[in-house]
């Protein structure tokens, strides 16, 4: 196998590694969330079903764009999406100045 097919096979290997290290992640913090929320405390509160959904879907709501959001940053990070247009001319530039001294 060459390196580049093992890379390759590498990262698609890391990726479906993480993908399931958030599913699973998700799939405890937000039942814990939910629990610490409604029914850690006593149940002397005063809320309707209305009032759990809305906090049921809020609090999942905030957990997938939290994870969504931290994804992109990541990935675009990663990618070099936020790089200056000539980083690349830049480091390769100071690479040449710094082997002619």
């Amino acid at each position: 196998m060459q390196k580049s097919e093992q890379t390759s096979k590498q990262n698609n290997e890391a990726k479906t590694n993480a993908k399931r290290v958030i599913l699973i992640c998700l799939a405890i913090a937000i039942p814990v969330s939910i629990y610490l929320i409604f029914f850690a405390f006593g149940n002397d509160h005063n809320v309707s079903g209305h009032g759990f959904a809305a906090h049921i879907i809020g609090v999942i709501a905030a957990f997938l764009s939290a994870f969504f959001f931290m994804g992109i940053t990541f990935f675009s990070s990663r990618g070099g999406h936020d790089e200056q247009p000539n980083y690349r001319k830049i480091v390769e530039d100071n690479k040449n100045k710094h082997k002619g001294h």
